[in-house]
């Protein structure tokens, strides 16, 4: 964790937010012969029983960033890279892509096991998973702070409002069964026990800064942190404040750090080849009952950001002026600017990011072909992430395909997702791509963007002769 401020700030916006989603990507909503898919309505019903292999029984990757990379990262004459933080990158170029609140979305979910089959009056499935959820709101005051600092001989102020970071690491149980209800309507529940095993929250209402010659003065206004990580070692610099260059790790105590319950609901109705349905997932939280609270000094002093600047050379191969140096140097920069003490202990309670899906598909008659349209909202504790989805669906004996073209508040994205279920196994692939401006040659996003790489493999049984449309 030597970077864990770099990584809140500068290294956040430089991966682009990296994620892996939390559930099966939204791609997948419509596809018929995909098992998992009632991780985003648990009122879908497969058609046969499945069992995923561990790790690559449905992994996704997500990302996600409120500003284009291009903001951040500058291809240069020589080919190599440099950050907004060059002298070479001019004040006018950093401005005409800097908004003014950049959010970054993380969810991560690994399937340690999951099964399901066909029983009870209907289909039941089990689940076991570590997840990672993680959402920031950064200013982009902050990084106007950092590539001007002390902008003039006068002097310079600056104001930075609303800088959070949110983050948990847990293992997720979860049971649940769907029903049909007549000839038309299919129910479905899935209920989750949570066990907290790192969470921390950060909140910083407001900062001033004021930048001169002599001194940086630092004024914070409500800036508080909460820790719940029994196994993490909360070393301290020689002034007091939580050193997070210098974390230690002590796993003899690691312990459960909070435990909470969440649970998936949804419902579809079919009528004449169209089905409406619609789910919310992820409704619950998390207590954690000891968690550090950390705050910061209303006024204190700061060194400023010492030799940040990429003069020449490579940055990309250059040892000193790497972007991997630099992040270094930026990262023990901000663990002054950013001083927590260890204040107490106090119980946190941590909100899951809530998902609501809202979905209409109309299938042609005796077609493989389906038209759909996808309407889903997740709540984050700093943010709101929507998408519309547009899809166009074939259905065949063993093979599904689907393409999709979607509008997000993080920008336009296309892709596809290819399953394949012949008799014994299902093997599905995805990639939506930014519809945006990319930088060459690096394929740099410039605008704010959002793209997903998923894959997964899992084993089934119980399948039933079926006559079906082929491709």
């Amino acid at each position: 964790m030597k970077k864990i401020f770099a990584t809140i700030s500068l290294a956040l916006a430089l991966a682009g937010g990296f994620s892996a989603s939390a559930q099966v990507t939204n791609s997948a909503y419509f596809t018929e012969g995909l098992a998992l898919r009632h991780e985003l309505n648990p009122a879908f019903i497969p058609e046969v029983g499945y069992f995923a292999i561990p790790a690559i029984g449905g992994l996704s990757a997500d990302v996600s960033l409120g500003a284009g990379v291009g903001t951040f990262l500058y291809p240069q004459s020589n080919g190599s890279l440099t950050t907004f933080m060059s002298s070479k990158v001019s004040y006018a170029d950093f401005e005409r892509n800097l908004p003014e609140n950049i959010e970054i979305r993380e969810d991560l979910k690994v399937n340690v096991l999951s099964f399901g089959f066909k029983g009870f009056g209907g289909y039941n499935s089990f689940g076991i998973s570590l997840r990672e959820d993680l959402s920031a709101n950064v200013p982009g005051e902050l990084f106007r702070f950092i590539k001007y600092g002390m902008a003039s001989e006068s002097g310079s102020s600056y104001t930075i409002n609303n800088l959070n970071a949110s983050a948990n690491a847990f293992v997720e149980l979860a049971i649940g069964h769907s029903h049909r209800i007549g000839d038309h309507l299919t129910i479905g529940v899935k209920l989750k026990y949570l066990m907290d095993a790192a969470s921390i929250n950060m909140n910083i209402e407001e900062l001033k800064v004021s930048a001169s010659q002599n001194v940086w003065q630092i004024n914070a206004n409500n800036a508080q942190m909460k820790i719940a990580a029994p196994w993490l070692v909360l070393n301290k610099t020689d002034e007091g404040n939580i050193d997070f260059n210098n974390l230690g790790y002590d796993f003899s105590e690691f312990n459960i750090a909070g435990h909470g319950f969440a649970v998936d609901l949804g419902a579809s109705y079919q009528l004449n080849g169209f089905e409406l349905s619609a789910s919310v997932l992820d409704l619950g939280m998390i207590v954690c009952p000891e968690a550090v609270l950390a705050t910061m000094s209303q006024d204190f002093y700061f060194d400023g950001f010492q030799d940040i600047d990429i003069q020449g050379g490579s940055a990309s191969t250059t040892e000193d002026n790497s972007i991997s140096s630099q992040l270094d140097r930026l990262g023990e920069d901000l663990n002054g600017f950013l001083a927590f003490k260890e204040e107490d202990t106090e119980s946190v309670n941590y909100q899951l990011a809530a998902t609501v899906n809202l979905a209409a598909k109309y299938r042609f008659p005796e077609s493989a072909l389906s038209l759909g349209l996808l309407s889903s909202t997740k709540v984050y504790s700093t943010a709101l992430s929507e998408e519309l989805r547009a899809f166009a669906n074939l259905t065949g004996k063993w093979i599904d395909f689907s393409v999709n073209a979607a509008y997000l508040n993080s920008g336009f994205t296309a892709g596809f997702l290819l399953n394949l279920h012949p008799r014994g196994t299902t093997i599905f692939f995805g990639v939506d791509t930014p519809l945006t401006n990319y930088s060459l040659p690096y394929m740099i996003p410039i605008n704010p963007s959002s793209a997903v790489v998923s894959f997964g493999w899992f084993g089934t049984f119980g399948h039933q002769k079926k006559a079906k449309d082929t491709i």
